[in-house]
């Protein structure tokens, strides 16, 4: 353990962060969808925002105006966002069924992330590791890395899961599933 390696186990701070890491490690935090934001992330965007609308100079009733404003104009932001999605589609960026498929189903913005994670996966080495009847499980290594990532499949209901945790953490599947998914030749998206 940490505390024992450098000697520091008799540090009460410590022990109790050291207690609370679940709380402050993103590694715990993988499985909360945060649309793939860390906490200093939303922190320093937010606090970018607000320092154009408020002030520290501000009584009680101009800040409420102010902020208020804010969220007025975050939501205007959202809806010109939303109706751009609406009009346009972006086409995918390759001729690909997958593609295809989520192009009709996603806004642009979300279509670009699934777009690069799509050309990672080609940069992925394929193992199979486990087939049992319709159950697949694959260890994924990125060309080039040491690490990898374990992809479990199941053909019978569509689940699939990869350690790496990106579809729960960012809403979008990773390149080991979609390497995974590409490899069985299926053109969808699970549902």
């Amino acid at each position: 353990m940490v505390l024992e390696r450098y000697n520091v186990k008799d540090k009460d701070w410590l022990v109790r962060t050291f207690k609370l890491r679940e709380k402050w490690a993103l590694v715990y935090g993988r499985d909360i969808f945060c649309t793939n934001m860390t906490t200093t992330q939303r922190s320093e965007s937010m606090n970018n925002v607000l320092k154009h609308y408020v002030s520290y100079q501000h009584n009680m009733l101009r800040f409420l105006q102010n902020f208020e404003r804010l969220v007025d104009n975050r939501r205007y932001e959202e809806v010109k966002v939303d109706f751009r999605a609406t009009q346009c589609k972006l086409p995918p960026s390759l001729p690909i069924e997958i593609l295809n498929h989520d192009a009709s189903i996603y806004t642009p913005a979300i279509l670009k992330m699934f777009q690069f994670e799509f050309s990672k996966a080609y940069n992925c080495v394929m193992e199979i590791r486990l087939e049992h009847e319709t159950k697949t499980t694959c260890k994924l290594t990125p060309n080039g890395k040491r690490f990898h990532h374990t992809v479990k499949y199941d053909s019978s209901n569509d689940p699939v899961s990869c350690s790496c945790k990106k579809f729960e953490f960012a809403g979008i599947l990773c390149s080991h599933v979609l390497k995974v998914l590409s490899s069985r030749n299926i053109g969808k998206i699970p549902s």
